[in-house]
């Protein structure tokens, strides 16, 4: 099936993450997708909304907001500013965050399509919420630093024996937010103490300690995880009196137990896996004991955390390049950095099994330095006559330290004489996503020193078209997940359209995962003309 250009940005839209509705020049609907919908009519057929008058179906819209008459009001001006708007936050009555951007595509002053994107982003403002509730609350609450909690609790796991028979619960509070907004943080700081005390009524005053936000730790000699998760939930009742009103508490427990695990070497290590454990229970939406996995990232969080120095000398950080090739006839255009950790007792590790840990203790943006400086040193000794470039991965924290970031970019290339063509930078879409007015900023700086920036796993993650045109780019790097699919006929029109958008908006497209001969036709026949994947080429050091 050949689609026309409306039909290909139909399949684009449609499989978007986000919310996306499309008005015309006279405000009615031209197209809306199931992301659209499952926000705000769940259950109903896009197609239905074709044709319908948008502002009148603002109107009765409205209603569903805390602030209606505002957001209605909000929504009309913005259409009639003709100018693109983004980030617009405003709560619903349901307790949800649902934040929107605008952008009106504009010919002679006169808008000839409207479009809109809504995404649900409770989560990331309960996620702040609490971080303000830790800031501004913690003396008024009577909790105190969670780091000297943690440390208390590490040292009363080895003064009671924990370590040989016990486990640490940690206990997470869901959707205060919603309390907040409602009834004001005085409720639900009073809630978390009441929470607090009746923990500490169970299990003692000294194995007790509210952790960070809405999380407490419990320790306990009790190994058994299902009884302690059961302990716990008898014991904090999720019903709670507001006045006259009543509220529900979710809460979700990790545990981490010495039962079936015998070599918990401290305290702290005890709690991180607990952590890990209430992370998942977080996404699984369900209680969770440690499982192998979450074991070995929480012993990687704390190695990296205290031996990251040691790792960075000793030379177990190694970077393996991996070709880029011309797909007509194999020619190398370039290669991409990968990360790679000769671990003493776990063999070799790819990024993927130790760079969440990194991001979660806070060392990444060490290693992103060191990655920096690594390959600008190693381009300069072997490619430095090549008419290639290499690619260097950004992790999704770069944008927190973006200048510093910039200044080690800059000092790597002018110490190893390495040119901007030399190097290019590689960045997530969902990284992006994160923070994208700190991102374009730092893009922006990046290739203003002459260096190209390639946007990494795209189709997989936050993009739209319209936050797409607003994020300079050289390169779009299409997720392996396409090639991997592409076989299906809707994959190969998807990569069509990709490659299109590249072309449209300046940029070459890059296939990754391309494993076999077949994948690589199949892709040139798409349009698609460099790729990269172990068909081409393994990764390996240069």
């Amino acid at each position: 099936m050949v689609l026309d250009n409306e039909g290909r940005l139909d399949v684009v839209f449609g499989h978007l993450h986000e919310g996306v509705l499309v008005e015309d020049e006279t405000r009615h609907v031209k197209f809306a997708n199931k992301a659209f919908t499952d926000i705000f009519i769940p259950g109903l057929d896009p197609a239905l909304l074709v044709g319908g008058d948008c502002d009148a179906t603002a109107v009765d819209t409205a209603p569903m907001f805390k602030d209606g008459q505002k957001w209605l009001d909000a929504t009309r001006a913005v259409v009639a500013s003709k100018r693109p708007m983004s980030n617009d936050v405003w709560e619903t009555v349901d307790g949800r965050w649902l934040q929107r951007d605008y952008r009106p595509r504009v010919n002679d002053d006169v808008v000839f399509e409207h479009i809109w994107l809504y995404r649900d982003v409770t989560l990331e403002h309960a996620s702040r919420t609490v971080a303000g509730l830790d800031a501004s609350n913690g003396e008024r609450t009577g909790f105190r630093n969670w780091s000297d909690a943690i440390e208390r609790l590490g040292k009363r796991a080895k003064s009671i024996g924990a370590l040989e028979k016990g486990a640490m619960a940690c206990v997470k509070v869901r959707q205060l937010d919603v309390l907040n907004a409602e009834f004001g943080y005085e409720v639900s700081d009073s809630i978390l103490i009441a929470l607090l005390e009746e923990l500490r009524g169970e299990f003692g005053q000294v194995n007790v300690e509210r952790l960070k936000g809405t999380v407490f730790g419990v320790l306990t000699t009790d190994a058994n995880a299902h009884e302690l998760m059961s302990r716990i939930h008898q014991l904090l009742d999720p019903t709670r009196a507001i006045g006259d009103q009543f509220v529900y508490l979710n809460t979700v427990i990790g545990v981490a137990t010495t039962e079936n695990i015998q070599d918990f070497t401290d305290g702290q290590e005890m709690f991180e896996c607990a952590r890990q454990a209430v992370r998942e229970a977080g996404h699984r939406h369900a209680d969770v004991v440690l499982e192998a996995g979450m074991r070995i990232q929480s012993r990687l969080q704390n190695e990296l955390l205290t031996r990251l120095d040691e790792v960075l000398g000793a030379g177990e950080f190694q970077l393996y390049y991996q070709p880029i090739v011309r797909l007509v006839d194999g020619e190398v255009l370039g290669h991409e950095a990968l990360l790679r950790w000769h671990h003493p007792e776990r063999g070799l590790l790819t990024a993927g099994d130790f760079i969440i840990a990194a991001e979660e203790v806070g060392v990444i943006s060490r290693i992103d330095r060191w990655v920096i400086h690594e390959a600008c040193r190693e381009v300069s000794q072997v490619l430095q006559d090549r008419d290639c470039f290499v690619a260097i991965n950004l992790s999704p924290m770069s944008s927190d330290g973006g200048d510093e970031l910039l200044e080690v970019l800059r000092n790597s290339m002018a110490a190893f004489n390495v040119g901007p063509t030399q190097i290019s930078i590689e960045i997530t879409e969902t990284a992006i996503a994160r923070d994208q007015l700190e991102f374009v900023r730092l893009i922006t700086q990046i290739r203003a020193m002459g260096v190209n920036v390639s946007i990494d796993d795209f189709g997989v993650g936050a993009s739209t078209l319209a936050t797409l045109k607003d994020i300079p780019f050289d390169r779009l790097k299409l997720d392996r997940s396409f090639t991997a699919a592409i076989d299906e006929p809707r994959v190969q029109e998807i990569i069509r359209v990709a490659q299109v958008i590249g072309e449209i908006l300046g940029g070459q497209v890059i296939a990754e995962g391309v494993e076999t001969q077949a994948q690589s036709d199949l892709l040139q026949e798409c349009g698609v003309h460099i790729g990269q994947g172990w068909h081409l080429g393994m990764p390996a050091p240069l």
